[in-house]
């Protein structure tokens, strides 16, 4: 079974109601083919965020919407994640 049989049917996402992440993602899965490797290109472009980060955690900022982490970086589990979920969300893969 591939990725594309286990996704969800149906995901509460209308597309057009976030034009900076979908731009995000339409940037980060340029010249992915299928579904899988879609998949794989966010998680790859996840793992980036990471660099952004400040290294001090006085200086960092957690939480926000996942435009605003994915422009300032970040490498907060719980930051990295949502953003993957919400770009998955937007690609109608599973996001569980």
């Amino acid at each position: 079974m591939n990725l594309q049989q286990t996704a969800a049917e149906s995901v509460n996402y209308r597309r057009g109601s976030r034009p900076e992440l979908e731009q995000y993602v339409a940037q980060a899965t340029a010249g992915a083919l299928g579904v899988e490797e879609r998949v794989n290109t966010i998680v790859r472009f996840r793992a980036k965020l990471s660099e952004r980060a400040p290294a001090e955690l006085e200086a960092m900022v957690l939480g926000g919407a996942e435009e605003e982490i994915t422009a300032r970086g970040s490498d907060w589990c719980t930051d990295l994640a949502r953003v993957t979920c919400a770009r998955n969300r937007w690609l109608r893969g599973s996001n569980r």
